[in-house]
């Protein structure tokens, strides 16, 4: 999945490792489990994407999360919400490919 690919994309605000330029404070864990949709890649540091953020009390405020977790989340949550017919499409097109 490339970054373009989530921009749009809803996940839940998570609490995340640090990578280069990029920390948690534990300030944010109150927002854990929150809507959040990915606006757009940093400019300067492609390890970091925008996103917006619904929290359930609150404004609406923005916040840069780890680019690569955030593709984790999509997919695994894209994969749990797949239903038969689409996992059994999936295996054809994979299979296939041999």
């Amino acid at each position: 999945m490339e970054t373009k690919d989530i921009i749009g994309e809803e996940f839940e605000f998570f609490q995340y490792t640090d990578v280069p330029h990029l920390t948690w404070s534990g300030e944010y864990s109150k927002y854990i489990g929150s809507k959040c949709i990915a606006v757009r890649e940093h400019m300067r540091y492609p390890e970091a994407t925008l996103a917006e953020v619904y929290p359930t009390i609150g404004k609406k405020f923005t916040k840069h999360f780890p680019t690569e977790q955030i593709k984790e989340q999509i997919e695994k949550n894209k994969r749990e919400n797949m239903s038969i017919d689409d996992i059994l499409s999936e295996v054809k097109q994979l299979t296939s490919q041999i």
